[in-house]
């Protein structure tokens, strides 16, 4: 069963890529479930406390960007899914892939599972985006290590009911932005790791 992710990942992207994107997080979520069900290993340390410190970098997060965001709020659906999503990706990556691939590979196989390759536009703004999502991965799975993929979790959530209302006209310049707010919340969290202010 664990050993089945590659072909489960593939199906999840192709089917992503095809629009049938609540069809490749059902399927990604039962694999997860699953597969984390055999791990049994490394169980959430995470507890309330963690809450604040962890909003508060979902938050950081879109702050250098927010003179350019344009705030567009969304239907009650699209706040459910984008938590469903967040959770499911959250449960795949972080609390299973990190375990068999290790920090770097699994935010590695995160940046290559949101690449849009059905439009040749979409291709070469998700390529661009690329960094941003290794290193939200990277983020995400340093916290996963520490807290377990609960606490991931809480933050991917928060960034995504974030981002959902902030929509951002692309071009080189946010890109680049974006990936400075990348390294300035990997290097606020390997503060609060190293001084284990996330208890």
């Amino acid at each position: 069963m664990a050993n089945l992710w590659v072909p489960i990942l593939l199906a999840y992207f192709i089917l992503v890529n095809l629009s049938l994107a609540t069809t490749a997080y059902l399927l990604l979520l039962i694999y997860s479930y699953f597969a984390f069900l055999w791990r049994r290993e490394n169980p959430s340390t995470s507890s309330v406390k963690d809450l604040p410190v962890l909003f508060l970098l979902a938050v950081l997060w879109h702050v250098p960007l927010l003179p350019y965001y344009r705030i567009q709020f969304q239907p009650v659906y699209v706040y459910a899914f984008s938590f469903v999503a967040a959770v499911t990706e959250e449960v795949f990556f972080r609390g299973f892939l990190l375990y068999r691939l290790g920090l770097p590979l699994q935010a590695l196989v995160f940046m290559y599972s949101h690449l849009n390759v059905t439009d040749p536009v979409f291709l070469v703004n998700t390529a661009l985006l690329a960094p941003h999502y290794f290193s939200f991965g990277f983020s995400a799975g340093l916290i996963a290590e520490k807290k377990g993929f609960m606490a991931s979790s809480v933050l991917h959530v928060g960034y995504n009911l974030m981002g959902i209302n902030l929509l951002l006209g692309f071009d080189i310049v946010k890109v680049a932005m974006l990936f400075a707010a990348d390294l300035m919340i990997i290097a606020i969290l390997l503060f609060f790791l190293h001084f284990n202010l996330i208890k």
